[in-house]
């Protein structure tokens, strides 16, 4: 211990290890022996580790052939799932899962980092045919569920529609946008999928208000001026002006693609930081003189 050795007496030794061949139950007894070491002595563990902190692997840079990877392969599978994990069924504490989370800042992870096609490939095959049971596929939806959604607004989406958004309104947006989706054009016949052959497209309003027809039964009129453009808007007025209620009616046709991007949006950020509104409005504004449906008057 502590003993330093030349540069070629390390190179002797390598050459004399390289030579060497163990046998099978030469293996066998190591690995019974550093087994008996380790389990009944959690010191040495702590000192392997400490040894090797800062050391480069010998190993890093090798070529593994096909057949050494099959082997590895072999050997470890089934060793780290269920049970056969050393963290199986065990509960860590904060202030456990502090320190991990502190002794991980700052070092590189995969995020970012493009993955070459050979490795899409892979994992495509990998997850080809690939079935969650039953079981899964409800604890996924718990831990997506309400609160847990990154998309979760509060419920919104159970909010009742105003009673004059009907499907002869929606039509009505259809046909005055020619029965394309405002964004790339799509008709109902191409937004369709595999389960449904044609689907028409989604009615989208454009400062996600569901009282949209209904001005006079908004009651969170703050919260939708908040959406407007600065400009447009008008807090603290008992009622809506005229332009405001023109903003709020605005409601394009979208594909089933565009509609999920679309709502996707968080609605509470400003009007001038927002992506689709801005540009529904644009659209509106530039292409269609403000105008998103025919007037029933107009329609006569």
């Amino acid at each position: 211990m502590g003993r330093i050795f030349s540069e070629e007496h390390r190179r002797k030794i390598g050459e004399a290890n390289r030579r060497r061949v163990i046998t099978e139950e030469t293996k066998k007894k190591i690995g019974e022996t550093r087994k008996k070491l380790f389990a009944t002595n959690p010191q040495v563990r702590v000192n392997l580790k400490a040894s090797l902190k800062g050391r480069v692997s010998s190993r890093k840079g090798a070529i593994l052939t096909e057949e050494t990877k099959q082997k590895i392969r072999l050997n470890r599978k089934g060793k780290c799932c269920g049970e056969a994990n050393a963290n199986y069924g065990r509960t860590f504490s904060a202030e456990h899962r502090r320190k991990i989370s502190e002794s991980r800042k700052g070092k590189a992870n995969r995020k970012g980092i493009p993955q070459p096609e050979s490795a899409k490939e892979k994992l495509r095959i990998i997850h080809t045919g690939m079935k969650a049971s039953d079981e899964t596929k409800h604890k996924m939806s718990v831990t997506k569920c309400k609160q847990n959604n990154p998309n979760w607004r509060g419920g919104i989406s159970f909010y009742p529609y105003c009673p004059k958004f009907d499907e002869p309104f929606k039509e009505n947006v259809r046909n005055f946008f020619g029965g394309k989706c405002v964004f790339c054009g799509k008709t109902k016949e191409e937004n369709g999928n595999a389960q449904h052959k044609v689907e028409k497209l989604s009615v989208h309003h454009v400062f996600t208000e569901k009282m949209s027809c209904c001005e006079t039964k908004i009651k969170e009129m703050e919260e939708v001026r908040k959406r407007l453009p600065k400009e447009i808007a008008q807090p603290g007025n008992p009622s809506f002006s005229d332009l405001e209620i023109k903003y709020i009616r605005m409601v394009v046709p979208l594909c089933r693609s565009e509609h999920g991007f679309a709502e996707g949006e968080n609605p509470d950020i400003e009007f001038e930081k927002s992506v689709y509104r801005k540009k529904f409005v644009d659209i509106i504004n530039n292409k269609y003189g403000g105008n998103c449906y025919t007037e029933k008057e107009d329609s006569k």
